[in-house]
């Protein structure tokens, strides 16, 4: 299977995953802030809160799935380049390296706030949801979609 192809169908699957997660940790009151409202307040500079309306639902989740699909294409990239050992932990470090990019980077570059400020839990959550997608994204490549490796002397 194609890298680019792979890699966006193992991003938009755990991205669902990771979605539906951050929003049933948010509606059961475990968190207060949720990917999906993150990622697409960063279209308005702040954090959007519930209810949304219908467009801006659909901007939040398509958001957050793009930049799902992109980091698993960028995953299979280099687990084809370094080769599939420790795959599962290359997928992991990759979730823990744009969980602090997120909020170690952008956040502040954006100058994107979160009112109030996020909680430890928050926090923790967060950097697990982020573990988990890389996980999740790194055995679908390795296990499930299982891309072209790299060809030697191209």
């Amino acid at each position: 299977m194609d890298l680019v192809v792979a890699g966006s169908v193992a991003g938009l699957i755990a991205g669902v995953v990771m979605g539906v997660t951050a929003n049933l940790l948010n509606a059961a009151g475990l968190t207060e802030y949720s990917s999906i409202q993150i990622a697409g307040g960063v279209f308005t500079g702040e954090y959007l809160t519930d209810p949304m309306s219908p467009g801006m639902l659909v901007v939040a989740w398509s958001s957050h799935l793009v930049i799902a699909m992109a980091v698993g294409t960028m995953l299979a990239w280099f687990i084809s380049y370094t080769g599939r050992d420790y795959g599962l932990l290359k997928g992991t470090l990759l979730g823990a390296f744009f969980w602090l990019f997120n909020n170690g980077i952008m956040a502040p570059l954006l100058d994107f706030e979160l009112l109030p400020p996020m909680t430890d839990a928050d926090l923790i959550f967060s950097l697990g949801r982020h573990l988990a997608f890389g996980a999740l994204s790194a055995a679908l490549l390795l296990h499930v979609l299982r891309p072209a490796e790299k060809r030697q002397g191209t």
